[in-house]
């Protein structure tokens, strides 16, 4: 097994259990890709920490800090997404975050098919903790 197999594998996982609606341990696989040692960031490592970033928006309501031991270049190059547009708009301004989601469809659905059901998924639940509480 090499270590892109290891990136992989957790990746997909994550992937997989997101569809699944398994949060806490899509989150799980998905923070292991992030958070695996090296150098310089591998791409698959910067798409699990987009999806990990939804992930936890959908199950907490809000994104944790990255552990100390993860690549501190993978957050300086999530800050040129949509996806981290997509977060700090959330839930403070669910117009913005409407627009991005609307605007960025294609991105997100090109990217991973599952990550426009993630998108939506956030816009949704926003919606609904607003009516709710």
């Amino acid at each position: 097994m090499t270590y892109i197999d290891n990136l992989i594998f957790h990746y997909l996982g994550g992937i997989t259990l997101a569809a699944l609606k398994m949060w806490p341990k899509a989150e799980e696989l998905f923070e292991i890709c992030v958070t695996a040692p090296g150098i310089v960031p591998s791409a698959i490592q910067l798409e699990a920490l987009k999806k990990m970033r939804l992930v936890q928006l959908i199950s907490r309501g809000k994104t944790e800090v990255l552990p100390k031991y993860a690549l501190p270049s993978l957050t300086r190059l999530l800050k040129s997404t949509p996806y981290n547009a997509f977060v700090n708009a959330y839930p403070h301004n669910i117009n913005a975050l409407k627009e991005i989601a609307r605007k960025e469809r294609t991105l997100f659905a090109t990217v991973c098919p599952g990550t426009s059901r993630l998108t939506s998924n956030n816009t949704d639940w926003i919606c609904r903790r607003k009516i709710l509480g």
